[in-house]
């Protein structure tokens, strides 16, 4: 058994539906048939629909998001590495402009 955290002046719409773990905070708004998953976070007024995550998001962008926050690690070495290289070519690239003739 779960707990689910429902703040006293939040609106809940018919149907609604809220996982384990999910919270509302005060003075939001769930629209009829809204679904909130597990652990997720909703700060703002939801629309018909499903939403995952804290803050809470639509369903189909979560899955994206999680994806990509995955992946941060790789990004973050890669980033780093073009950075250096552009100093390096932007430094060579002076040296070259400062023989040529004017």
């Amino acid at each position: 058994m779960a707990q689910v955290g429902i703040a006293g002046s939040a609106t809940l719409g018919a149907f609604t539906v809220l996982a384990g773990q999910s919270a509302v905070a005060p003075h939001v708004t769930l629209a009829p048939g809204v679904i909130v998953g597990a652990q997720a976070g909703v700060a703002s007024d939801k629309e018909k629909g499903t939403y995952l995550g804290s803050p809470a998001i639509p369903s189909r962008d979560a899955g994206k998001s999680f994806a990509v926050f995955a992946k941060l690690p790789e990004m973050r070495r890669e980033l780093r590495r073009l950075t250096e290289q552009c100093a390096t070519l932007e430094a060579e690239l002076l040296a070259l402009k400062a023989r040529l003739p004017e």
